[in-house]
């Protein structure tokens, strides 16, 4: 009977000291829930600019932490950062590229040697059980543990154009420079830019100013360019006379000509002659009749060389019992016959693609004088053959009469 009992109270006893070791052991062994209370506060430091102009690369903070002293020596911290976007909320692990203010947020992993999370050593959201971000130091920024991108400047520049007066006003267009990197404007803006036409379109000059559009991460900075509404005619009046001259075409805001008349006996009027005698547009038969000069006092010529300018010669008084002739000597010196005059009722008006030059006027008198001088060559060609006949008539019967002569010498032998 003893021995059971001694039996049971050593088994007794050893189950006393089991679960004793047992208590023991769990109240010695810290939970995950203990071990996460009793994290220990880390220091982590971060350097750099807070402000960056958007580069259209990934920006980011340089950022490290102590080693604390009772970090097991085979794991290692691993700094964690995230970015959060502050109008949209969005977090990412991907430094920040395009413009905005991300808030920078961080956690901790240990990590052994290779860099792999240590297990036991982290809880499920990947950070460490035993260390959390304490204190952080940035002496360097004014805006801690923030990243903002400011967007980058696009100028805009209007493109400068022309057109005539009440004609259409052309398309009206502009670039852009100052892209980065791959942007485009296909895949930057999300609004173009506009120019607009001025409300008044008078003969001169006007602003063109870009305006509008949108982009995520630029803005615009814009160039106004220049619209000018050219003259379609200039006017100019000879001095004391009524006599003027109007150029049709297209000429630069400001163009203002001048108008003068040249003596047909004075030195201008010689050397014109000079010059025009080798283009053989004038002859013998040709009476000069007046020469007038045309040409711009400020602005310059027409702006379109390849259409031909309209010029009206008006207040003349040129006889019209008479046929005419033009000549233009350009301010290059080219000489050219006008063709296609029309004069009636004082005006003589012309086409030419030459907006200045000396305008001589030449009478042409060939077809009577060909008429005159054609009858008196019949005429002299009359009387020679009748000389002529006349001649040989007296020459035959000459002949005849020595003939005669040299025939009755030889009957008297």
């Amino acid at each position: 009977m003893k021995r059971a009992v001694s039996t049971i109270s050593v088994i007794f006893s050893a189950v006393l000291l089991a679960a004793l070791i047992v208590a023991f052991a769990l109240c010695s062994t810290p939970s995950r829930e203990a071990h996460a209370e009793e994290k220990t506060p880390v220091v982590i430091h971060v350097t750099g600019s807070n402000v960056f102009t958007y580069r259209a690369a990934a920006v980011a903070r340089q950022q490290m932490v102590d080693r604390p002293l009772n970090l097991p020596d085979e794991s290692t911290l691993r700094l964690n950062v995230s970015y959060t976007n502050d109008e949209t909320g969005v977090t990412t692990e991907a430094n920040p590229v395009d413009a905005g203010i991300y808030n920078m947020n961080f956690s901790l992993t240990e990590v052994d040697a290779d860099g792999f999370p240590i297990p036991g050593r982290n809880g499920e959201d990947g950070t460490s059980l035993y260390y959390t971000p304490g204190e952080i130091i940035d002496d360097r920024v004014e805006n801690k543990f923030r990243i903002v991108i400011q967007p980058a400047t696009l100028k805009v520049y209007a493109d400068d154009v022309s057109m005539p007066e009440g004609g259409v006003v052309p398309e009206l267009t502009y670039r852009i420079e100052g892209f980065l990197g791959t942007d485009t404007v296909e895949n930057s803006l999300t609004s173009l830019p506009r120019v607009n036409a001025p409300a008044t379109l008078e003969v001169g000059q006007h602003q063109l100013l870009p305006s509008g559009g949108s982009a995520k991460n630029y803005t615009f900075d814009y160039i106004a360019g220049t619209l000018t509404v050219n003259a379609t005619s200039v006017v100019a009046s000879l001095p004391g006379s009524v006599v003027n001259v109007t150029v049709s075409g297209e000429f630069v805001p400001g163009t203002q000509y001048i108008m003068n008349v040249y003596d047909k006996d004075s030195e201008q009027v010689k050397d014109l002659k000079e010059h025009i005698r080798n283009y053989r547009v004038a002859n013998w038969t040709s009476q000069l009749e007046a020469v007038y000069y045309f040409g711009a006092a400020a602005g310059g010529d027409a702006t379109d060389e390849r259409t031909a300018l309209k010029i009206s010669l008006g207040g003349l008084t040129l006889p019209t019992d008479k046929d005419y002739f033009i000549v233009q000597v350009d301010s290059y010196g080219v000489v050219t016959k006008i063709e296609n005059y029309q004069y009636f009722d004082g005006v003589l008006s012309f086409e030419s693609y030459s907006a200045d030059g000396a305008i001589m006027i030449y009478s042409a008198h060939q077809n009577e004088i060909t008429v005159t001088f054609v009858i008196v060559a019949v005429v002299l060609i009359l009387i020679l053959l009748l000389i002529a006949a006349k001649v040989k008539y007296s020459n035959d019967r000459k002949d005849a009469q020595d003939r005669k002569k040299e025939k009755k010498q030889k009957l008297k032998w």
